[in-house]
């Protein structure tokens, strides 16, 4: 990146170099997309090796119980999404007394909704076991209240993690975990069953245990009914926004298994990975951005102010990651010949997907309609990408008889039209129309 910087106007770097991007985001990009990157490499030789030893029938068992996860982040109320943003907000605006209390009450409702998983998500394991007579999934389930309980807590104490700016913290304890992961393998050579419940288990202790003992607040169990309302105004929208977000994670592939059936969904699975691994940059470059950008907000009560964070990275990685990703969509093809032979006919897909994750990493951006709370226009610019997304994919399909190559070829298309006008709309929000941070209420401390 330096080399590439050098190369660029005298006028250009000096601007740069001022903006201190280059001394603290792009270091913390480069420490969470390093540890998260390693995390991948290491789950994912270790994952193989374990679902190998486990066997297909105890494998199943656990994604069974595992699939309770998305339907538990009901019990959040989303308030760790409204403490997302409200959070680094309150400290750009310099009250880390405010921030401290809307820490400790999405604390105290994880804490409240720990409890509830335990019960339900336990009760429901017993029943399993004991009543339905199926032990081993039973079990499955009755681990997983436990990890979900934990999450809830690991999910706010996270979230004060970046919006404190403590990524460095945030990728050491993520190579622990890694190195957790890889020795945790001993444990299922020693019992394919219950080895794999104490690794899965003993991953999340060691998470959290971590996080809390180097959190940035020392939270406490309590609660107050104003945070708990600003919580709540600020987190559904973001929740809900998100929710609709994770069509374009399902579109292509349940289109496949429409059309192509497992056959199809087996020839995608390429895709699938390179998805997941080229899915860690953009990922570290979000997870290090919103909050820089809360944090300004909060300081300087502007929209305006919010460029040289939002608009400096995308811009030097839409050039920086040419080569990159230029490489990776030729060498999709010699790289699944010789290592996946059985999955030729899934290249072409490989390679769109390639390409909708270049647009992809470049939406660091995007994160400026949460930042200003305007999520009605962002809102509409997911559901353009979708319907752009659905309609492209079908006519390649039905049309021009494309195959699986018509779903990743959509996926691409939708990304790229969801990128291009949220970035857009973002450069509106800060160059023509400036958004002012509101304060409502008689606390003026309480902020949308």
């Amino acid at each position: 990146m330096n080399k590439f910087i050098d190369r660029l106007p005298p006028k250009v770097q000096n601007y740069i170099t001022k903006s201190g991007m280059l001394s603290n985001t792009a270091k913390s990009v480069y420490a969470v997309f390093s540890s998260n990157a390693l995390s991948m490499v290491v789950s994912a030789i270790a994952g193989l090796y374990i679902a190998r030893l486990a066997g297909v029938e105890r494998m199943g068992m656990l994604a069974t119980a595992a699939l309770i996860i998305p339907y538990s982040t009901f019990l959040n109320l989303s308030l760790p999404n409204g403490l997302s943003r409200q959070l680094p907000l309150h400290i750009g605006r310099g009250n880390r007394e405010r921030a401290q209390s809307l820490a400790n009450t999405a604390w105290y409702w994880g804490n409240l909704a720990a409890i509830l998983s335990l019960i339900l998500v336990g009760s429901y394991g017993l029943y399993v076991w004991l009543i339905k007579d199926s032990p081993q999934l039973g079990q499955a389930f009755i681990l997983y209240s436990v990890i979900i309980a934990l999450s809830f807590r690991t999910n706010v104490l996270s979230r004060t993690y970046r919006a404190n700016l403590h990524f460095y913290k945030l990728a050491r304890i993520k190579v622990i975990t890694t190195i957790v992961t890889a020795i945790s393998v001993l444990f299922v050579l020693f019992n394919p069953w219950y080895g794999l419940l104490i690794k899965v288990l003993l991953l999340q202790i060691i998470n959290y245990f971590y996080l809390r003992r180097y959190a940035p607040f020392k939270l406490v169990n309590q609660t107050k009914k104003v945070d708990f309302k600003e919580l709540i105004r600020i987190g559904i929208p973001l929740w809900t926004v998100g929710t609709i977000y994770t069509l374009f994670e399902i579109v292509d592939r349940t289109v496949v298994l429409k059309y192509f059936g497992v056959e199809g969904m087996g020839l995608y699975v390429p895709a699938l990975q390179i998805m997941e691994a080229l899915g860690v940059l953009p990922t570290a470059i979000s997870t290090v951005i919103y909050p820089r950008l809360c944090q300004k907000f909060g300081e300087t009560g502007s929209s305006r102010s919010l460029a040289k964070i939002a608009f400096i990275p995308p811009a030097l990685l839409a050039v920086g990651l040419i080569p990159i990703f230029g490489f990776g969509v030729w060498f999709v093809d010699p790289f699944i010949n010789y290592f996946l032979p059985d999955f030729a006919g899934g290249i072409d897909a490989a390679r769109w997907v390639v390409i909708a994750m270049y647009f992809r990493s470049l939406g660091s951006s995007l994160s400026v309609f949460h930042a200003i709370n305007r999520l009605i226009p962002y809102t509409v610019f997911i559901v353009i990408g979708i319907l752009v997304m659905l309609g492209s994919t079908l006519y390649t399909i039905n049309v021009l008889g494309w195959g699986i190559e018509g779903a990743s070829f959509g996926r691409a298309a939708g990304q790229v039209t969801f990128v291009i006008l949220s970035i857009l709309g973002s450069l509106y929000f800060v160059f023509i129309k400036d958004v002012k941070l509101k304060i409502y209420g008689d606390n003026k401390d309480n902020i949308e």
